[in-house]
């Protein structure tokens, strides 16, 4: 029977970053192999009283690092006599948030912006600490850490996948000895307890646990810069340390409320980093109302001693809010793009301010977008923060406030 000719070999064409894609990710997978034969054997964890030697990466901006810390006190209360060895790009964690605080017992600095084969030698250097555990939380892993955490040697690695987010996460997950999946709706101070959950082998008591700060003496401080206990009120005009972001208020709503606040007596004062100058000296060029500068002029633990002794604070979604919430402040955040459910204060002196019927509000929300994105993306000019009015600001002001003598 004759059967024909053969059919024509046909050549599919690859596009040039498909292939390049496969060809990184496979020498990722290779890597990932190699570096697991670094790693020492495991020993059985019992559940309670076992001494770690815990390696948890802190790679975070301030607020998303405050939000850390219930998780170094779980670790501490879970496990007694264990070491946390805080690995970061900066040592301002332990020095400014967690100073005294006893729940880091050694910052490691590795540099982000390093060379990634300097990256890499300073964990393989961790080997002669002997981690037991390291975890590797989705707000404080860069990638270079999940490397890093296999040239440590630790023998057990807890780390969050991807599945919600719908991102893959195979070379990852090649790394982890302990998969947890990554909660949507969460607060971010349970994203590392939920790996420690894993760890421990049960759900481990949130009792207690809420983010903290240090703080510098109050009376020193607040003699310092002229102030009185319940003397003032904080505003933060500025946020994301003055680069273009989406959760801003306008200046002029600012101005507009601080001198409706200064009708009502009440002595304002302004807080921020020095990047904030910039969207400082804006809002000082419109506020007709005399106000107290210290923006760049404190430290972290001086500004959370201001906020502490501070009548109310209003704010935007940022570290200062975070400060904020840990020390009791009562504060008044002012919400539009972001995730209030991730990021929100959760203090009972706390308010959020939010424009709820957008359509759109919370864009950011799941992880759908980064603060960059969101800005890019907006397509009614911010309304979701320009839309909060000075009166609902106002009302929420003054329901935290004492009453009059």
């Amino acid at each position: 029977m004759d059967l024909g000719q053969p059919p024509p070999f046909r050549c599919t064409k690859v596009p040039l970053a498909t292939f390049l894609h496969g060809v990184k990710r496979s020498l990722i997978r290779f890597l990932i192999r190699l570096l697991r034969t670094f790693c020492r054997p495991s020993r059985p964890l019992s559940a309670r009283g076992l001494r770690l030697t815990v390696l948890v990466p802190g790679y975070a901006g301030l607020g998303n690092f405050i939000m850390m810390t219930p998780l170094f006190a779980a670790i501490k209360r879970e496990f007694p006599g264990s070491r946390v060895i805080l690995v970061a790009g900066n040592p301002w964690g332990a020095e400014h948030v967690l100073a005294g605080s006893g729940l880091v017992d050694r910052t490691v600095i590795v540099p982000e912006n390093a060379a990634l084969g300097r990256r890499l030698l300073a964990f393989a250097r961790l080997r002669a600490e002997r981690p037991d555990v390291v975890f590797l939380p989705c707000n404080a892993s860069p990638p270079f850490v999940w490397l890093g955490a296999l040239l440590a040697g630790a023998p057990v690695r807890v780390g969050h996948t991807l599945d919600a987010l719908g991102r893959d996460m195979s070379w990852t997950r090649a790394v982890l000895t302990h998969e947890v999946s990554l909660r949507l709706g969460i607060h971010e101070t349970d994203f590392g307890l939920d790996l420690l959950d894993a760890l421990a082998g049960h759900s481990v008591s949130r009792e207690g646990l809420a983010p903290r700060i240090a703080s510098a003496p109050s009376e020193a401080t607040l003699e310092k810069f002229g102030l009185a206990p319940r003397g003032y009120l904080v505003l933060q005009v500025s946020a994301a340390n003055a680069q273009a972001t989406p959760k801003r208020w306008p200046i002029e709503n600012f101005a507009r409320l601080a001198e409706r606040l200064h009708a009502d007596g009440e002595r304002l004062v302004l807080l921020g980093d020095r990047d904030d100058r910039a969207i400082t000296n804006q809002f000082l060029a419109v506020c007709p109302a005399p106000v107290t500068d210290l923006t760049g002029r404190t430290s972290i633990p001086e500004a959370a001693a201001l906020l502490a002794a501070a009548k109310a604070l209003v704010c935007h979604d940022s570290g200062l809010m975070h400060i904020g919430d840990a020390v009791g402040a009562p504060l008044v955040a002012l919400f539009g793009p972001t995730d209030l459910a991730v990021t929100g204060p959760r203090a009972p002196t706390s308010r959020v301010v939010r424009r709820e019927t957008l359509p759109c509000i919370g864009c950011m929300k799941n992880f759908g977008k980064t603060e960059a994105e969101a800005l890019r993306d907006c397509r009614r000019e911010l309304e979701c923060m320009r839309s909060i009015s000075i009166e609902q600001v106002l009302a929420a002001v003054r329901e935290l406030l004492p009453p009059a003598a």
